[in-house]
């Protein structure tokens, strides 16, 4: 009888497992946001979401057999020390521009979370797209110069004016002085 419920409770812990791993990848698969699995030390990109394979333009067989570095512009050490920062936990926040297949350059925060243990760490990945804010950003920047140059111009026609009228009162005032 025992082997019988020890069987019996290992095919429902099976079968919980299973589900669980399938609502996992489900999750996985389905995010909108981009999703890759990335090997910390090398950067190979081990598994990506459709999501990722829409926003970078390749092929998902294309992008399993690149590394991070091949979409990251920064130099492949800089970005071998955000995956080492990220996997060891010390920053999980990155702001990264990235290549696509069509070699648009995007403006992208990366949120990088470490699983796993020691002997087979991984990063998980979640790329979101900036470039519309950063653009907006860049844009209010200049107007916002634009407008300084404009209040200074203001600022300095208006002394100007003032100046002429404190001319103006001063000889009117010796003017009628004389009178």
């Amino acid at each position: 009888f025992s082997v019988t419920r020890d069987v019996s409770e290992r095919k429902r812990w099976e079968r919980t497992l299973i589900e669980s791993e399938a609502r996992f990848r489900d999750l996985f698969e389905r995010n909108s946001s981009v999703m890759m699995l990335v090997e910390p030390g090398s950067g190979a990109i081990l598994n990506v979401n459709r999501s990722a394979v829409e926003f970078y333009g390749y092929a998902r067989d294309e992008l399993l057999q690149m590394s991070i570095s091949a979409i990251n512009t920064l130099p492949p050490e800089e970005t071998a020390r955000a995956r080492e920062r990220a996997r060891r936990g010390e920053c999980k926040d990155f702001e990264f521009r990235h290549r696509l297949a069509s070699g648009e350059m995007r403006d992208v925060e990366v949120h990088l979370t470490s699983i796993g243990d020691n002997e087979r760490p991984l990063l998980v990945s979640i790329v979101n797209d900036v470039s519309a804010r950063r653009r907006a950003e860049r844009e209010l920047e200049q107007y916002r110069g634009h407008l300084e140059e404009l209040v200074a111009s203001r600022t300095a026609e208006l002394m100007r004016a003032k100046l002429a009228a404190e001319s103006a009162n001063v000889a009117k005032s010796a003017f009628l002085a004389n009178m």
